[in-house]
């Protein structure tokens, strides 16, 4: 049995991750809020899962640690410098105690579009997050995701509720139908997770889902979902910035967010990606 200690267990990716690895590891669940941390520890046996803030210094939860599975991400920020804190300074923190403590393997969540050279703020700190891991471990998985839904996501849900008092739901990125976008259901990174656990290697994965859409077909499929006839209407600039739409994610949705087939994918991990549009309307809330 290993010791997983897992950073950013309490977002929609770590509670689906804990509650599978807690059935066979030892967990040690880390979070900005210890109170949410510490209510993960009903999906295990008694004393399986414990609970820490990840606000501790870090030895306190590597201390003994075979593994560290890193999900902390932001993608609004109160301010644009936590992009850095979050996704840049907390990857080399996590580098520099791992190699402290001998911590055997590393396992962290980038995303697909991870640029140094990219306008977005969010695509230059995951970046470089990679870089400081990359650069400065042995052992490391870093994987790239496109979209993540599943049961209770914030994408899906997002916008079903919002087509439950809007008139219309949000087309954005390129004319006329958006950028392209391969969501991936959240058991199939659990999954890919669960793959690197005994590998070791040093390793960049790009990982989508089963097919291609774009956004105008998320929207599309939404609607399906709930049943409900909305229309799609491009968002001028003025209101993308009242619904929090910033200059660091514009470039996000200007440009594909799909594998650019220079990384090991799903199916170097024999993982057969799972097709999401038959299992939209289980992803909403009821």
């Amino acid at each position: 049995m290993a010791v997983i200690s897992i950073l950013g267990a309490t977002g929609f990716l770590g509670r689906n991750l804990t509650y599978i690895l807690a059935k066979s590891h030892s967990i040690r669940v880390a979070s900005r809020s210890l109170t949410e941390a510490q209510k993960l520890s009903f999906v295990a046996p008694q004393g399986r899962i414990k609970a820490f803030s990840y606000r501790d210094k870090l030895d306190h939860i590597f201390y003994n640690t075979d593994i560290v599975i890193n999900l902390c991400g932001t993608l609004m920020p109160k301010k644009p410098a936590q992009y850095f804190d979050v996704h840049y300074i907390l990857p080399k923190k996590i580098a520099e105690t791992a190699a402290e403590y001998g911590v055997k393997k590393v396992i962290h969540i980038s995303a697909i579009g991870a640029d140094e050279n990219s306008p977005s703020r969010y695509a230059q700190s995951k970046a470089l997050g990679e870089k400081v891991l990359m650069d400065n471990l042995n052992n490391i998985s870093i994987f790239r995701p496109s979209l993540i839904v599943g049961k209770g996501d914030q994408f899906f849900n997002k916008f079903a509720q919002m087509a439950q008092v809007s008139p219309f739901l949000p087309l954005v990125g390129p004319e006329p139908n958006g950028a392209l976008f391969a969501p991936i259901y959240v058991g199939d990174v659990v999954k890919a997770i669960e793959a690197s656990l005994t590998r070791s290697e040093k390793q960049i994965y790009e990982i989508t889902g089963h097919s291609i859409y774009s956004w105008r077909a998320l929207m599309e499929m939404t609607l399906e979902a709930t049943g409900k006839k909305r229309k799609l209407i491009f968002m001028p600039d003025l209101l993308l910035k009242l619904g929090g739409i910033t200059k660091d994610h514009k470039p996000l949705f200007m440009q594909d967010n799909i594998a650019s087939g220079h990384f090991p994918n799903l199916e170097a991990l024999d993982i057969s990606a799972t097709e999401i549009k038959p299992l939209i309307k289980s992803f909403l809330y009821t």
